[in-house]
């Protein structure tokens, strides 16, 4: 059996888009909303993952990189597919071995969002 645990984090970005014909042609900004989902079996210590360990994987590799930066400069035309693919290449090499990382999911709005999932 596996037990899937899921983490939702915040940033603040800045980003423009590329050969875009509309208004996200310009430099505005999002409040950003990342859910992370890992799987795996409940180890010796009752937890699949313990949340702190990966809010710390997730803060290092993905918000500290990301919160208040301008994402033009770090990923090419950040759309919210760019970014989520970004934040996948990111974490996936940083899962304990017994975790699979499920899926990612990031609302660049209240009401909308991509996902990328793994399975």
């Amino acid at each position: 059996m596996r037990i899937k645990v899921y983490k939702e984090f915040n940033f603040s970005a800045a980003h423009k888009l590329v050969d875009y014909n509309g208004e996200c042609a310009n430099l505005h900004g999002h409040t950003y909303k990342l859910g992370v989902a890992v799987s795996g079996s409940v180890g010796e210590n009752s937890m699949v993952i313990d949340f702190k360990v990966l809010k710390n994987i997730v803060e290092e590799r993905v918000v500290s990189k990301l919160d208040h930066k301008y994402l033009n400069d770090i990923i090419h035309n950040p759309t919210a597919e760019r970014v989520c693919e970004w934040i996948l290449d990111e974490l996936k090499d940083y899962m304990p071995e017994s975790v699979n990382l499920e899926f990612i999911r990031l609302w660049e709005s209240e009401t909308s969002y991509v996902e990328i999932s793994l399975k």
